[in-house]
């Protein structure tokens, strides 16, 4: 499941607000869903043009906050190079903290699936009914959900 997110990711059109699915091999996937996640999450999936966002490490020794300041202002990442290879990636907090809760939900979206497919779901009734029984015992122990 985790390539298929990748792919995905791959696959999110930057010039439009659609979705496309990955290949036929991932028939379960459903665009509205990673759609969802990304306009929820805020999170840019949109594809790089990473030839212009690559730096040398000594760019990074010599003028760090200007780098810092471009990645802030754009949210793309900067590829740090050393010895002609990727080294590291420089990326503003905002953005790496929502691709970070964005990736959490998809991984949370793929357990979902695989309990599906193994037969441990459960209908949307029957899970109200828990979850309002849960809530019900957390206040008459006192303690009130979050």
């Amino acid at each position: 499941m985790a390539l298929g997110i990748v792919e995905v990711l791959r696959r999110q059109d930057a010039s439009a607000s659609t979705c496309r699915p990955p290949p036929a091999r991932d028939a379960a996937w459903a665009p509205q869903q990673f759609c969802l996640i990304a306009s929820v999450y805020g999170a840019k999936f949109a594809a790089m043009r990473y030839a212009t966002s690559i730096e040398p490490i000594t760019v990074l020794k010599t003028k760090s906050a200007e780098l810092v300041r471009r990645t802030r202002r754009s949210g793309e990442p900067i590829i740090i190079t050393q010895n002609g290879r990727a080294a590291a990636v420089l990326q503003d907090v905002e953005t790496f903290e929502q691709q970070r809760r964005a990736l959490l939900l998809l991984r949370f979206l793929a357990e979902g699936h695989r309990q599906l497919n193994h037969g441990r779901g459960v209908d949307a009734d029957r899970a109200a009914r828990r979850l309002r029984r849960r809530i019900e015992g957390l206040r008459r122990a006192g303690t009130t959900p979050a």
